[in-house]
């Protein structure tokens, strides 16, 4: 099997980035305070480390720049680090949403009360629209969007736009140093102006946005970068995947299938333009949309992400995702693809994000020797010594698979058991294609029930184990623990 992987990423939001565990506290959301900024650069310098170790060579992170806790400096000192480390530092960017290159401009909070952002900051899309509002993006109505602090919306049929982004990305990589970024242009609101009418062709209504408006702003990003650093890696987003739709793939918005017209209109980006494609509902145990290897790309770079292992997957951030990000790993080297792309904001303390960022470095040709990406190797030669010996990581991920799907919201659960489709069926790891529906006809008391007999089980393994393999059995008995208080306490709220 080929390796053909260049691009091989972490993406991130700061505030919900957790490698240091001296502090407990997670920011509140992309737009509160963000505590977590005091350990920005503690959590992201040992997540460069595991990724030097590991063959991960890009770590981007949205919420890069806040001018709290010295922000600036901090994200200085943390590239100068990643490069020394081999890894790039890659700010997500705004072009036209999203904050902009300056994402957070507030020096200071009142405690955990939002303040607005008064401080003016010249690469702050914020601050800009505060001064230029002419320049915002209107709504069908002819009104500009009702959006607040980090939601502003810029046209992007304004030449002074345009030019203010040109200045900020200019800084960006010659104060800060960076080697390289992810831009988006939004994916929330299409500007109805009447410029931005007559200039557009046409406009896609399938995910909210428009390719023209993404095209031709990405074209900017990669030329004023590219005068700069010239090895400068531009990622740019595409809010889509590249794969075939099937009929069971009726799925619109954000990873919807677009069509060979919609694809070309990045043809024309330059070298250092790396496209970046939806692809969660082409992996995986049972996936709805065909990602063939011969699948034309519009672009010689292009990386495939998926949200499993995180905050935006119905399986939450702790997934065991295994099966999903090796099957994302083994498509892209049997296609064009050369990059992959997932979460890393938890860390490996974590054994199910472990066991992901395990087999996306083994699958991508670092760690252990796997070249055909065997998944039995995977388990026998790297889990299995991590679980206590031979066949014991099969018996973890049975117990944690059942476990997690008792913890799954009961009506939610019960939903996804009627449509299997609307997410990653876990279950089907573990060869029980029953078990959803079996839980669901469960009452509180047995499925607390249930739950304690796994964390015994796990409890009885542990207590025969030491060191490593010990500490993921513990982990795992204690997460069933407060399984079975969930259960034990049920009731309903009206």
């Amino acid at each position: 099997m080929q390796n053909n992987i260049k691009y091989r990423l972490f993406w991130t939001w700061d505030y919900c980035t957790r490698w240091d565990h001296s502090n407990y506290i997670r920011g509140r959301g992309a737009f509160g305070p963000n505590q977590r900024r005091s350990h920005f650069l503690e959590d992201y310098c040992r997540m460069v480390d595991f990724a030097a170790n590991h063959g991960i060579n890009g770590i981007v992170i949205w919420g890069a720049l806040r001018a709290h806790n010295d922000g600036e400096e901090q994200l200085r000192r943390l590239v100068k680090y990643g490069r020394e480390k081999g890894v790039r530092i890659l700010p997500g960017v705004g072009i036209f949403s999203y904050g902009g290159v300056y994402y957070d401009t507030r020096r200071d909070f009142n405690g955990w009360i939002d303040i607005p952002a008064t401080e003016y900051n010249e690469y702050s899309l914020h601050s800009w629209l505060t001064r230029h509002p002419e320049y915002k993006a209107v709504g069908k109505d002819g009104k500009p969007y009702a959006t607040g602090m980090f939601s502003d919306v810029a046209c992007p049929s304004e030449r002074e736009n345009t030019e203010w982004f040109k200045r900020a990305l200019e800084w960006l990589f010659t104060d800060i140093d960076v080697d390289g970024v992810q831009v988006e242009i939004g994916d929330y609101m299409v500007c109805y102006c009447e410029k931005c009418e007559k200039r557009r062709s046409s406009r896609s209504d399938q995910g909210g946005f428009s390719a023209e408006d993404m095209a031709g702003p990405y074209m900017i990003a990669c030329e004023t970068a590219g005068k700069i650093k010239k090895d400068a890696w531009i990622i740019c987003e595409t809010y889509s995947s590249f794969a075939e739709k099937t009929e069971l793939d009726t799925f619109a918005g954000g990873a919807a299938v677009f069509d060979h017209e919609y694809k070309k209109m990045f043809s024309a980006l330059p070298d250092n333009a790396v496209l970046q494609w939806m692809m969660d509902r082409a992996v995986g145990l049972n996936p709805v949309q065909d990602w063939n290897e011969d699948v034309w790309l519009p672009h010689k770079n292009n990386i495939a992400r998926i949200h499993s292992g995180s905050q935006h997957s119905l399986n939450s951030n702790e997934e065991w995702a295994i099966h999903a990000i090796g099957d994302l790993v083994v498509k892209a080297r049997r296609s064009a693809v050369n990059g992959v792309s997932i979460f890393g904001e938890e860390s490996p303390v974590s054994p199910p994000n472990e066991a992901n960022y395990l087999i996306f470095s083994e699958f991508c040709g670092y760690g252990n020797l796997n070249p055909e990406c065997d998944m039995g190797l995977f388990y026998s030669k790297t889990l299995d010594p991590l679980y206590g010996g031979a066949g014991f990581a099969k018996q973890w991920e049975r117990i944690y698979i059942t476990g997690h799907i008792l913890r799954i919201n009961k009506p939610a659960m019960c939903d996804w058991a009627k449509d299997p489709l609307a997410f990653h069926p876990v279950h089907l790891a573990i060869g029980d294609d029953g078990l959803l529906e079996k839980i669901c006809a469960m009452s509180p008391s047995e499925r607390g029930a249930l739950a304690e007999k796994l964390a015994l089980e796990a409890h009885d393994i542990s207590a025969k184990l030491s060191g490593g393999p010990c500490r993921r059995w513990s982990w795992l008995e204690n997460w069933l623990w407060r399984s079975e208080y969930l259960h034990r306490t049920d009731f309903n709220i009206n």
